[in-house]
């Protein structure tokens, strides 16, 4: 049965209620008596439906955790882990993609004597154990570099799908020893590979990604494998030099019987990568074409999915400016030093993990003052939300507003 649960302080009340419960049942709070709360309070209650939550997993009762977490934008209490977690787990790379912020031609190698060049396996656990306590479902691998290259990739993809948790790999595919240890692992529906090949044939291979063209056929051998047993979406980033060839790489796909493709812009480039960006006539030459590139899709039997140029070209053109941000409230990247992000397109950490650990700085009162302020209102003139002008996620917040003024939040523009 699904039961809505009107919780509050009352902890003899909770008794009461969990009896009643069974193994299959399903459980929604509602925690309208977390807002006259004080913060001290707050925290006490936090702590014990922590423990209440732990005991409705160990009795096979479900809870709803994303209406959990639109109920904590509501009070303004972070009462939830993020729902997708995201590590960058090294620095290292094999290629030299022009659009890249860390690899590219552009840009002076991230690799010197002393730096720590992968996080290791044990402290990537301990962060995952401590998020998934907390309501973490899903795990994003990726990296300031390739995360094939990590010396656990392996273990570390087995790990995480033991315990259940989706999984995304960031990848260029371009590590065939390491892709044939990932088939020995069992079909999984819970893995998905994000492949980044942003080119239809071995010479623009070359150029874009800055390796041998004969690299180019063995990439495309390894995602197919992969495909056989997982998921693989491939991601065609566009700039000035590829963007000519989006029909080319679809009608790729579609005769390899890849299943999702994905087309978006870089929306990080720095000042010395400039020189690559699409003119805003390529741009709008791109949004011409999309119709054309669906109804190809649809003939090849391609999902494609083109949301992210749309969102970008209408917050270029000032047809839509995020408003709010609750991002926050769902995702958490944690970095290579330990910082610790509310969205994956800052560079200064809200707060970091030090000794303290994830579910310290998560809950901390700073990373829950940000969190807050993005979701009464962003500025993207000031401080951290300078760049929220170009949102990745603009879908997903919008989305995530929409049912929040449903609930009746905020109570005032």
């Amino acid at each position: 049965m699904r039961y809505i649960w009107k919780i509050d302080g009352d902890h003899a009340k909770w008794k009461l209620f969990l009896a009643r419960l069974s193994s299959g049942d399903t459980v929604s709070f509602n925690i309208d008596a977390l807002i006259p709360m004080s913060a001290s309070c707050r925290k006490r209650f936090r702590g014990r439906f922590w423990r209440l939550l732990a005991d409705l997993r160990r009795r096979g009762i479900g809870v709803d955790l994303d209406a959990l977490r639109l109920e904590s934008i509501k009070c303004k209490y972070l009462l939830l882990g993020p729902k997708t977690l995201h590590l960058e787990i090294i620095s290292l790379c094999n290629y030299h993609c022009r659009f890249c912020r860390t690899h590219s031609c552009f840009k002076p190698s991230v690799v010197a004597r002393g730096r720590r060049h992968f996080l290791s396996f044990a402290a990537i656990k301990k962060i995952v154990r401590q998020a998934c306590a907390r309501g973490t479902d899903s795990i994003q691998i990726s990296g300031l570099g390739e995360p094939l290259l990590h010396p656990h990739i392996v273990d570390l993809v087995r790990w995480l799908l033991r315990a259940d948790l989706n999984v995304r790999v960031f990848t260029n595919g371009a590590v065939p020893d390491v892709v044939a240890r990932l088939l020995k692992i069992a079909p999984n529906p819970q893995l998905t590979f994000h492949l980044n090949l942003a080119a239809a044939d071995p010479q623009k291979f070359a150029q874009v990604h800055g390796v041998a063209a004969a690299n180019f056929n063995g990439v495309l051998q390894s995602a197919m494998k992969l495909q056989r047993r997982f998921n693989v979406l491939l991601n065609f980033i566009i700039y000035k030099d590829n963007v000519d060839d989006m029909e080319a790489f679809l009608e790729l796909a579609g005769h390899l019987k890849f299943k999702r493709v994905r087309f978006k812009f870089p929306f990080v480039l720095s000042k010395d990568q400039e020189s690559i960006s699409c003119s805003k006539r390529q741009v709008d030459s791109v949004l011409g074409r999309l119709d054309g590139i669906k109804h190809q899709a649809r003939v090849l039997g391609v999902d494609v999915d083109v949301e992210m140029l749309t969102a970008f070209a209408a917050q270029v053109a000032g047809r839509v400016h995020l408003k709010r941000c609750y991002y926050g409230w769902f995702f958490a990247m944690v970095n290579l030093q330990g910082g610790l992000f509310n969205c994956c397109r800052t560079f200064s950490p809200v707060a970091k993990l030090a000794g303290s650990g994830f579910s310290a700085a998560f809950f901390s009162a700073e990373f829950q003052r940000v969190v807050a302020k993005g979701a009464e209102g962003v500025d993207p003139h000031r401080a951290p939300w300078q760049h929220c002008d170009l949102c990745l996620v603009l879908r997903k917040n919008m989305l995530i507003d929409s049912k929040m003024r449903a609930m009746g939040f905020p109570n005032e523009d």
